[in-house]
C-alpha cells in the first residue's frame, strides 16, 4: 500500500533537522533509540542505556560547538529526553551567537520537565534580548497554556502568528483550539484569518487540505495554484501539498503542478517520496525511477528499505 508523505495535524510536529523545537509534552516515543555510523550500519539502544550512557558522551563531544550541541539538544527532545538536557541547555545560552534558539532550547526543556516558572522567566530572557522573538513567544504561550492562563496563553500566540504567520505548530494549535470551540466552521475562520496576514501560506495549505478532505477538489486546486509561487522553496508546503493531492488520488496534478517545480536541493526528499507514489499509481515509470535515482543518491540509511520497496513497485509497471 503507497503511503503518501503528509503533514500531520499533531501539535508539535518536528523534524529532526527542523529549527524549531519540538514542544509537545504528550508526544510518543520509541522504546529504542537507533543510531547509524559511517558505513551506514544501524545500532539500536534501549532508553534507559541510552540516556545513562551514549547521550552523556554526544552532549560531551558537543560541548563547544553551539550548532551540534543545538542540533543534539533538538533531536534529544524530538527522542523524549527531558531531564538530562538541563546541563546542555545551559551552556547553549553561554556560547551561542543565535541567543533566540539558545533561549528557546532552554525554555522548552524547562516546559518539557514541567519546571514552569524557570520556563517562563528564560523565554521572557529571550524575548527581551533577543530580535528574533517568534519562537520564543510561540512557546511562551505554551508554557502559560500549561500554567492554565488561558487567555494570557491565545493572546501571546496570537502575537507570534502576527510575526510569522507560517509557524507550523502555532498554526497548527490555534486551528485545534478553534475547531474544539466551534467546529469546522470556527476551524476555517481562523484559518482564513490567518491567510489575510500578507506574508501567509500555511493556513491556505490547511483550508485546501480541509476542501480535500470535503471532497470540493476544485477549490483546493484554486487555492494551490495561487499560492505555489510563494512555497516553491518551502519544503514542509511542497511535501504536504503533493502529499495531500496524492492521498485523494490526484496523481495527475501531482504530475502537472508539483513535478514541474520539484528540486531536491530546495524541496528535499520528501517531496520526491510523494512524486514517486504518484508516479506509481499513475503508471509513470521514467519519472518515478529519475526521482527515485536522485533521492537514492542522498545515501539516506534511513530510506534504504523504503527505496528498495518503492524500486520493486515501480519495476512491476508494465509500460
Amino acid at each position: 500500500m503507497l503511503i503518501f508523505l503528509i503533514l500531520l495535524p499533531i501539535i508539535g510536529v518536528s523534524q529532526r533537522n527542523n529549527t524549531e523545537i519540538n514542544n509537545d509534552t504528550n508526544m510518543q516515543v520509541d522504546d529504542f533509540i537507533k543510531l547509524y555510523d559511517a558505513k551506514g550500519n544501524e545500532y539500536s539502544y534501549s532508553r534507559k542505556d541510552y540516556g545513562e550512557n551514549i547521550l552523556p558522551d554526544q552532549i560531551k563531544k558537543a560541548w563547544n560547538n553551539p550548532d551540534s550541541l543545538y542540533s543534539l539538544i533538538a533531536s534529544s527532545l524530538a527522542d523524549g529526553f527531558n531531564k538530562e538536557l538541563i546541563d546542555a541547555g545551559q551552556r547553549l545560552i553561554l556560547i551561542d551567537k543565535d541567543t533566540s534558539r539558545a533561549y528557546t532550547a532552554m525554555g522548552v526543556i524547562y516546559l518539557k520537565n514541567n519546571q514552569l516558572n524557570e520556563a517562563e522567566q528564560t523565554l521572557l530572557k529571550g524575548i527581551n534580548v533577543c530580535s528574533a522573538k517568534v519562537y520564543l513567544k510561540t512557546n511562551l504561550a505554551k508554557v502559560y497554556d500549561a500554567q492554565g492562563l488561558t487567555e494570557k496563553s491565545y493572546n501571546t500566540l496570537w502575537e507570534s502568528i502576527e510575526l510569522d504567520p507560517n509557524q507550523d505548530n502555532a498554526v497548527i494549535w490555534i486551528g485545534a483550539i478553534h475547531k474544539e470551540k466551534g467546529g469546522r466552521e470556527e476551524y476555517l475562520r481562523i484559518m482564513r484569518k490567518i491567510s489575510e496576514i500578507p506574508s501567509s501560506w500555511r493556513a491556505q495549505l490547511w483550508i485546501a487540505r480541509d476542501y480535500l478532505d470535503n471532497k470540493e477538489n476544485g477549490n483546493a486546486v484554486k487555492i494551490y495554484q495561487t499560492i505555489l509561487p510563494k512555497v516553491t522553496n518551502e519544503p514542509d508546503a511542497m511535501m504536504m501539498i503533493s502529499g495531500d493531492l496524492g492521498k485523494h488520488g490526484l496523481n495527475s496534478e501531482v504530475m502537472t503542478m508539483i513535478y514541474p517545480l520539484y528540486d531536491l536541493n530546495k524541496q528535499d526528499y520528501r517531496t520526491g517520496l510523494n512524486i514517486i507514489a504518484a508516479c506509481i499509481d499513475s503508471k509513470n515509470k521514467t519519472i518515478g525511477f529519475k526521482v527515485l535515482n536522485e533521492i537514492r543518491a542522498l545515501n539516506r540509511y534511513d530510506l534504504i528499505a523504503y527505496i528498495a520497496q518503492l524500486e520493486n513497485w515501480l519495476n512491476e509497471i508494465k509500460e
